[in-house]
């Protein structure tokens, strides 16, 4: 026992000062906050965080001004800056996206399709809008959410073409809600 209890000392020390090293290293990029102090879409993950909520059979976000995650391809982070009243509900919604490249770059001129879909009732939204509003946001209107439910927004964006001749890229992500007004 003596013999062993120092290697697992010297691997738990080693373990603590890894950890520390890491933590530290880390220490100075901003994280996700509900405070006013923006966030750095670059430590976006790649899904928010989803937890079943009240009136919902399946796993949803709740919104927080400025959640981001990443696409699917990781090339775009999509992040919803804003909703009209400060919180997702039935009824017409207004939303502000922002969209960054995978260097953290707002992305300017993207073609934007949104899919508002329910799932479990297997219909729902495709008329809404998007206009761009320069440095990579986009003010998504018209978009109805008409009952509560299981709620999953689709956002695909296709990039211009860059004058370095740079392939236009496309990537989407799927934030899901919960609805119960």
């Amino acid at each position: 026992m003596s013999k062993q209890q120092p290697v697992a000392n010297v691997a738990l020390q080693g373990a603590v000062a890894l950890g520390l090293a890491v933590a530290c290293s880390c220490s100075s990029a901003s994280t996700p906050s509900t405070s006013s102090s923006p966030i750095n879409v670059c430590d976006a993950p790649e899904t928010v965080s989803l937890a079943v909520q009240d009136g919902c059979d399946l796993a949803s976000a709740t919104f927080v001004a400025d959640m981001a995650q990443k696409g699917a391809s990781g090339a775009l982070t999509f992040q919803i800056v804003s909703v009209n009243g400060g919180s997702i509900a039935q009824g017409q919604d207004t939303w502000t996206i922002k969209i960054t490249d995978a260097n953290c770059q707002p992305v300017d001129g993207a073609k934007l399709t949104i899919k508002a879909w329910m799932p479990e009732h297997n219909h729902g939204w495709l008329e809404a809008t998007s206009t761009p509003q320069g440095g990579g946001a986009y003010e998504i209107g018209d978009l109805y959410l008409f009952m509560d439910g299981f709620w999953q927004i689709t956002f695909t964006a296709t990039t211009a073409a860059t004058t370095d001749a740079a392939a236009p890229v496309t990537d989407s992500t799927v934030f899901s809600f919960c609805l119960d007004d």
